[in-house]
């Protein structure tokens, strides 16, 4: 991705999600380093993105079912959303610098 600014959080959601398994395997999974709710699913397809591979919208191409579930604990989404905006300025910085 050459203009990380281009990166769009909206729409991200890891309850329906999908990717080629080589693809998910190439850039190392979801990292199981967050933790609570939030930010694991834009850090997964920022990284995706990061290492080329086209983020495309499947709006209305699927039946998504839910389970119910008690609501998780949003308390380190801020920490979490930190990590993956550290993440996306230092790749900008690494391309600016390449």
């Amino acid at each position: 991705m050459s203009d990380y600014r281009s990166f769009v959080f909206r729409r991200i959601k890891g309850c329906n999600l999908a990717c080629w398994k080589s693809d998910a395997l190439s850039v190392g999974g979801f990292d199981e380093t967050f933790t609570g709710w939030g930010y694991e699913d834009a850090d997964f397809v920022f990284r995706l993105q990061d290492k080329g591979i086209i983020r495309r919208a499947g709006t209305w191409a699927t039946e998504v079912l839910h389970i119910w579930h008690k609501p998780a604990d949003p308390s380190r989404a801020a920490t979490n959303q930190k990590v993956v905006l550290d993440r996306i300025e230092a790749a900008r910085l690494r391309n600016k610098a390449a």
